[in-house]
């Protein structure tokens, strides 16, 4: 399990991993770029609708060939499932590193059907993340307009009877874009990454000030997920590109620029994680 030790590796120095939601080649490629380039590993991220857009053995293959091709390991990861099936044929797959999301079950349900993905997980060598409390936003099929911060006493509870890898944590962070500055619960995570036997997560990383990412990280996040600047810059890149376009110009040219767009994104974040 590299790929494990890469993250538990990370959360004993104090740093963390940059995990980057991708739908297309041309974006995976620029974040993996940006890894090389910077000399770090990275985790690339499918949603549940990537998997079902591009096709879960596509996301794989492109995945393993940026990692021969720009020498830096690359991390495949499943975001925010809550389908058990799908995230079975994700593992089968060979992703390296898988999400359950329960958050929107019952306590009680979310420990039973994380531990046994977990179990399941385990024994191919795949890893799992879980997450407890509610990350307000909208992510994927989950969209809830207020968020629950994760209890630290729920926590230990819910890590000893999963014996899950990571586990991402609600402490003000949101998906999507804020409606005003971020407010990160920096008292809740010191009690939380106290309590804490496995590296935390930090979902909803756009539009957090890089010193607040990087004071979270100091305190005990692994990884932290970035997913609607990479998709925004996507769009307005090609929108942008598109009006100035004369007919003439070849395609590859928006998408040398879409790359670089991109590139610049992953490497504003990832900066932040060391």
């Amino acid at each position: 399990m590299m790929e494990h030790n890469l993250l538990l590796d990370a959360w004993k120095e104090g740093k963390a991993i940059g995990a980057f939601n991708a739908n297309t080649y041309d974006d995976m490629e620029a974040i993996v770029q940006a890894a090389a380039e910077l000399g770090r590993p990275v985790i690339l991220m499918a949603s549940m609708s990537c998997c079902k857009f591009m096709g879960i053995d596509t996301f794989v293959m492109f995945a393993k060939h940026l990692e021969k091709k720009y020498g830096t390991p690359v991390i495949t990861h499943l975001d925010h499932c809550i389908d058990p099936e799908l995230l079975y044929k994700c593992v089968d797959a060979g992703f390296d590193y898988v999400m359950f999301d329960g958050s929107n079950r019952s306590f009680e349900e979310n420990c039973q059907m994380t531990a046994q993905i977990v179990r399941d997980c385990h024994e191919k060598g795949v890893f799992v993340e879980g997450e407890l409390g509610v990350i307000s936003g909208t992510e994927g099929p989950l969209k809830s307009d207020t968020g629950v911060f994760t209890d630290p006493q729920q926590m230990k509870e819910f890590i000893a009877r999963t014996d899950l890898d990571t586990l991402a944590v609600s402490i003000g962070n949101q998906h999507g874009f804020y409606k005003g500055e971020p407010k990160l619960n920096f008292e809740l995570l010191e009690v939380l990454a106290k309590e804490s036997s496995i590296p935390l997560v930090l979902h909803g990383g756009t539009g957090i000030p890089v010193e607040d990412i990087a004071r979270a990280v100091s305190m005990g996040i692994c990884k932290v997920n970035v997913g609607t600047d990479i998709r925004a810059t996507y769009l307005r890149t090609v929108s942008e590109y598109g009006k100035n376009w004369d007919g003439k110009n070849d395609i590859r040219g928006y998408i040398t620029c879409l790359r670089d767009e991109i590139k610049k994104v992953a490497k504003y974040y990832m900066v932040s994680y060391s």
